[in-house]
């Protein structure tokens, strides 16, 4: 993988479907997934209201400090290694980060949309 974006849609709506280049679609409704942030990505139509939302890495990452890198990792956000840094934080086993279209979290049927805690 490039360097890893992650989208999550929130909101009432159907389709939508998250388009990658060289990539099926993938369902980003309710859970956020991983992709390739390098390459052309875009939306199926898609018929409702929909908040999107995407986090992409930006080109001064690598300036973070480890104390930084090392928090937003401790909240489980998947962050690409920094030079400051020997090696990724450990991740009990797992992938740092998920391959695409992998479901990072799910809002539970029933849960409002508006407010996740991370």
């Amino acid at each position: 993988m490039g360097i890893p974006s992650t989208a999550v849609g929130l909101g009432d709506y159907e389709g939508g479907k998250l388009r990658v280049d060289g990539s099926a679609p993938t369902d980003l409704r309710n859970h956020a997934v991983v992709f390739d942030g390098l390459k052309t990505y875009s939306s199926s139509k898609l018929n409702g209201d929909r908040w999107s939302l995407v986090l992409s890495v930006h080109a001064s990452w690598d300036k973070a400090p480890a104390a930084t890198a090392s928090e937003l990792r401790q909240h489980g956000l998947p962050c690409p290694p920094t030079c400051q840094t020997a090696a990724p934080a450990p991740t009990g086993g797992e992938p740092l980060f998920a391959k695409a279209g992998a479901v990072l979290a799910t809002i539970p049927e029933g849960e409002e949309e508006g407010a996740i805690a991370i």
